[in-house]
């Protein structure tokens, strides 16, 4: 559910939060930190990137790192701890929504398919 800025906690009269016009890259994002949160999911597109657990960050094919740790400590100098917990936050939200579509998917589509799934499994 979108928030009215009016209606956000975290809206100050005093310092607002900035909104900036829609770009044709970014038509989604309205502030720096959705700007901020859309280009780690883009560079991290599991389409281009791996995850590597043993060095901590995502990959291209070619072995070069897309981002990694030096690219987390790099926004934390700028955005600071409470940038980054606003990142978390961020992110999470969008999880939540990716996880809502996908249960509204598998309702929609896949439930209905089930008697048909349960013969394949039998066969």
């Amino acid at each position: 559910k979108k928030v009215l800025d009016a209606d956000s906690n975290f809206q100050s009269d005093i310092v607002p939060i900035p909104r900036f016009p829609r770009t044709q890259n970014e038509p989604s994002c309205i502030n720096f930190m959705g700007r901020i949160v859309s280009m780690l999911v883009k560079i991290t597109d599991a389409q281009y990137t791996t995850y590597s657990i043993e060095k901590s960050g995502w990959f291209m094919s070619d072995g070069s790192e897309v981002c990694g740790l030096k690219t987390v400590a790099l926004i934390r100098r700028a955005i600071g701890v409470y940038g980054l917990t606003g990142v978390d936050r961020l992110l999470c939200y969008r999880i939540l929504h990716e996880l809502h579509r996908f249960v509204k998917f598998f309702r929609t589509n896949v439930s209905k398919q089930g008697v048909l799934l349960e013969q394949l499994r039998d066969e």
